[in-house]
């Protein structure tokens, strides 16, 4: 039996750097992940990408975060609507605080 489907994580620091608090994308990176998804597609390979925005300043308000990831996943969506046939909207943070499961505002 042959592989039918292929996983592909973009880290949240390739890709995509926040500069004054806007997108900056990196295409000579984009171009890497554009090239892997392309061939497991000619090989017929479904595509399950993992996708997870560029980190933000503990200081980003909620609004402000929320801007940056519905940027983030519109530019992500638009660039593999074609291609992608699992999305899995961020990977593990790899940084945790407490509070960040609390409903404390607090830090």
């Amino acid at each position: 039996r042959s592989q039918s489907w292929i996983r592909f994580n973009i880290p949240r620091w390739e890709g995509a750097r926040l500069v004054d608090g806007n997108l900056a994308w990196d295409e000579s990176e984009m171009k890497v992940f554009d090239e892997a998804v392309g061939y497991a597609k000619d090989k017929k390979l479904q595509v399950f990408l993992v996708a997870t925005p560029p980190p933000v300043e503990p200081t980003t308000d909620k609004d402000e975060y929320a801007r940056i990831t519905h940027d983030y996943f519109s530019y992500m969506a638009d660039r593999y609507k074609n291609s992608v046939d699992v999305w899995q909207i961020n990977n593990e943070i790899d940084v945790h605080h407490p509070a960040d499961y609390s409903r404390s505002e607090e830090r």
